[in-house]
C-alpha cells in the first residue's frame, strides 16, 4: 500500500493554529455531543481548532450534569474521534497511547516546543503536534504503528519504536533524546586576550557553533557524533582545534593557544652583498634539515616505499649494513620533509620568512614532503633512473625527459619549481648567504667529462667545499647546480611572464624581469607570498646582490626552464649557482647541455627495517 499522509492540521495552519496552540489550557463548553465533524470551536476572539488531546464538556440540561469529552483521534478522512474521559478510547476498538519527550539533559528545552511527531500504520501517516508536553493520541486497535521522532537540533533522535495496538490499552511511549552539552573557553599560554576569538564546533560539514568565546560559550552536540572545536587565527599563536566523540552528559573543552616558535630568515636589500641573511630561533629550521637525509626507493601499488641511508656515507643503510646503489636495490634519493613558510614585510628594505616544520594555520603556505633524484637523471630503456656509477642522460628533450620520468608510475616526474625553491630557501638560511659557490664551491663535473654519478657517495649527506672535486652538493643533492643543466617541471616562461603550478595544482603567473639576462638583482621572492626563485632585475654582478645569472629569449612559443647552469671543462662559472635559471628551449628541442632529475611526489612510506626493504619487488 502506498504511503498516504493524513494531513488534518493543514486546515487549520497559519494564525488559527498558533491561535490554538496558544489556548492549550482551554476549555469549551459545548452546545452538543461533540460528534465526528466537530473539529473546532467560535468564541469572541475567532475559531479555533481542536488537536489531537484537547478536551471540551457538554451540560445535560436535564440532569444539569458536564462529560467531558477528548479528542482521540482525526481519521484520514478528516473526522474527529471523540471519546468520554475517562472511558479509555471510547469504544473499546482503540488504543490510547501518550506521547511523551525526555532527554539526558534535564531540562525543559524551547527546542521541544512545535514539533510534530509521527505515527504510521497501514501505510498512513498521522502527524500529532507536541508542544512540550505530553499529548495522547488514539490509535485503532490490531495494528501494527511505528512511531518516528522529529530530528531536533543538537540532539540525538530516538530509534523509531514499533507496537501492536490493543483495543481499550492504554500506554506511554518515552522519546528519549540525548546529547553532549559542550561548553568552549580559551586562552593562551602567554597571556595574550582571547576574549573575542571565535569558537567553531563542526560534526562533518554542518557547523553547529560559531560564536565569540568571551567568557566561554556552550552548544549541544549529538551523542554519537564525532566532532572538531577549533579556535580562529590568533596572530602569532599555533590554532588549536580539538576532536572529540559525544558520550557524556556534559563536557568542557579549553582551547589553548601556544605562541609560535619558528625560525625567522630576515633578508636586508639595503645590503648589497650576497652574506644579506640573517637567522634568528634555528629550532624549525634545524629540525626540517634534521629530517633531510639519502634513502633507497621503490615503487610499490600504493606509493613508494623508502629506506634510509647512512648520513656519513650512502654506501650503507642507516644501521650499517651494505647498500648497493646501482639501481639493484631502488633509486637514490633525497628525502624533504614538509615545509611551511609565510613572507613578512619588515621596515625598510628588510622582509623575511617565518619558517615552520609543521603546520600553524592557513596564512602559510607549504612545501609538501617529496623525493629529489640523489644524482641526474640518467634514462634508461625509455625510463629516467637516478643511480649512481651512469653518465646523467643529455641532448634529450623537456617532453622526452618527462615521458621517461612518468614512464617510472604514478607520482614521478622531473624535478620541479616548488623542490627547486625549496633548495634554495632551506640554503639560503643555513649559510645566511645567496652565494652559495663560495660556500660549496663549483665542482669538477661538467657536461662532457669527469660527470660519471656518484662522487658523493663516501661523504653521505654532507656538503661539499670549495675545494672539493667531482660534484658540487648539498642538501644530500649531488650536482645540486653545475655540470648539466636541469629541466624543471612546473614552470615556463611566455610573453614575458613565468607560468607557475604549484604542487597543489593552482596555477599562478610571476612577471618576468623587463632585462631577461643578466646577473640577478632581485627576486620575486623579496615580495612573496612565495619564495618565488624567479628574477624581476637585472644588473647585479657575480660577486654582488644573489651572485647568480639568468638567461631568456623572446619567443612565441613557451619556453622551457632549466635550474643550475652547465659547465664546461676546465672552466668554474661564476653565473652556476642555486639562483641561476634560464628559458631558452621549447619542450621540443633536445641540448647536449641540458638533463634532469627524477623526483616523486606522493604517498611515502618509510621502512626500517632493511631486509624487509630489499624483499620488495622493484616496481617501474
Amino acid at each position: 500500500m502506498s504511503e498516504t499522509s493524513v494531513d488534518f492540521h493543514s486546515k487549520y495552519t497559519g494564525e488559527q493554529l498558533e491561535a490554538r496552540l496558544d489556548r492549550c489550557n482551554l476549555m469549551p463548553t459545548v452546545t452538543s455531543v461533540p460528534g465526528e465533524d466537530y473539529l473546532a470551536f467560535v468564541d469572541d476572539e475567532g475559531t479555533h481548532a481542536f488537536r489531537i488531546g484537547d478536551e471540551c464538556r457538554y451540560r445535560d440540561a436535564d440532569s444539569a450534569e458536564y462529560t467531558f469529552y477528548k479528542l482521540r483521534d482525526i481519521t484520514a478522512e478528516g473526522k474527529a474521534v471523540w471519546g468520554i474521559v475517562g472511558e479509555g478510547a471510547g469504544g473499546g476498538d482503540r488504543e490510547t497511547v501518550t506521547l511523551a519527550i525526555t532527554s539526558n539533559q534535564g531540562s525543559f528545552d524551547e527546542a521541544f516546543t512545535q514539533l510534530w511527531i509521527q505515527v504510521w500504520y497501514d501505510g498512513v501517516k498521522v502527524d500529532v503536534p507536541y508542544d512540550g508536553l505530553p499529548v495522547e493520541v488514539s490509535l485503532p486497535a490490531g495494528k501494527t504503528c511505528r512511531i518516528v521522532a522529529p530530528e531536533v537540533r543538537g540532539y540525538r533522535r530516538p530509534e523509531d519504536q514499533t507496537i501492536e495496538t490493543v483495543a481499550g490499552a492504554d500506554r506511554a511511549i518515552f522519546l528519549n533524546y540525548s546529547a553532549e552539552l559542550v561548553t568552549v573557553t580559551a586562552s593562551a599560554t602567554d597571556g595574550t586576550d582571547c576574549y573575542g576569538q571565535v569558537v567553531t564546533v563542526r560534526v562533518g560539514d554542518d557547523t553547529l557553533l560559531e560564536a565569540e568565546v568571551r567568557h566561554g560559550v556552550s552548544v549541544l552536540v549529538p551523542t554519537g557524533s564525532e566532532y572538531v572545536v577549533t579556535g580562529s587565527v590568533l596572530n602569532g599563536h599555533k590554532t588549536p582545534s580539538l576532536t572529540y566523540t559525544a558520550s557524556r552528559k556534559a563536557r568542557s573543552v579549553a582551547l589553548s593557544y601556544e605562541p609560535v616558535t619558528q625560525t625567522l630568515v630576515i633578508f636586508d636589500r639595503s645590503v648589497y652583498v650576497p652574506g644579506n641573511i640573517t637567522v634568528e630561533s634555528e629550532g624549525d629550521l634545524a629540525a626540517i634539515l634534521g629530517k633531510v637525509r639519502r634513502c633507497l626507493a621503490k615503487g610499490t601499488d600504493d606509493g613508494v616505499a623508502i629506506c634510509y641511508l647512512n648520513d656519513s656515507s650512502s654506501t650503507m643503510y642507516g644501521g650499517g649494513s651494505g647498500a648497493s646503489l646501482d639501481g639493484t636495490e631502488g633509486d637514490v634519493m633525497t628525502y624533504f620533509p614538509d615545509t611551511y613558510y609565510r613572507h613578512e614585510t619588515l621596515d625598510g628594505e628588510r622582509f623575511r620568512y617565518a619558517v615552520k616544520a609543521e603546520r600553524v594555520d592557513h596564512t602559510y603556505l607549504h612545501f609538501p614532503a617529496s623525493l629529489v633524484g640523489t644524482y641526474k637523471g640518467h634514462v634508461a630503456d625509455g625510463k629516467l633512473y637516478s643511480r649512481s656509477g651512469v653518465i646523467p642522460t643529455s641532448n634529450m628533450t623537456f617532453d622526452e625527459l618527462k615521458m621517461a620520468a612518468k614512464a617510472r608510475g604514478d607520482g614521478f616526474g622531473l624535478i620541479d619549481y616548488a623542490q627547486h625553491c625549496q633548495l634554495a630557501m632551506l640554503l639560503y638560511a643555513k649559510y645566511g648567504t645567496r652565494d652559495l659557490q663560495s660556500v660549496l664551491g663549483s665542482g669538477k663535473a661538467f657536461f662532457d667529462t669527469d660527470n660519471v654519478t656518484g662522487t658523493s657517495n663516501v661523504t653521505g649527506i654532507a656538503d661539499t667545499t670549495p675545494a672539493s672535486s667531482g660534484y658540487v652538493c648539498g642538501l644530500g643533492v649531488e650536482g645540486i647546480f653545475g655540470c648539466l643543466s636541469e629541466y624543471m617541471d612546473g614552470i615556463y616562461l611566455l610573453d614575458g611572464r613565468w607560468h607557475v603550478t604549484d604542487p597543489d595544482g593552482t596555477a599562478r603567473e610571476v612577471e618576468a624581469a623587463t632585462s631577461p639576462t643578466g646577473w640577478i638583482a632581485g627576486m620575486a621572492l623579496e615580495d612573496g607570498p612565495a619564495f618565488d626563485m624567479i628574477p624581476t632585475r637585472t644588473g647585479g654582478s657575480g660577486t654582488m646582490m644573489y651572485a647568480d645569472f639568468t638567461r631568456t629569449v623572446d619567443n612565441m612559443l613557451p619556453l622551457v626552464a632549466s635550474r643550475g647552469c652547465f659547465t664546461t671543462s676546465g672552466e668554474a662559472y661564476q653565473d652556476d649557482g642555486i639562483g641561476y635559471i634560464d628559458a631558452l628551449d621549447t619542450s621540443y628541442i633536445p641540448s647536449p647541455y641540458r638533463g634532469s632529475r627524477l623526483s616523486y611526489r606522493g604517498k611515502i612510506t618509510v621502512i626500517d627495517d632493511v631486509e624487509e626493504f630489499k624483499a620488495l619487488p622493484i616496481i617501474g
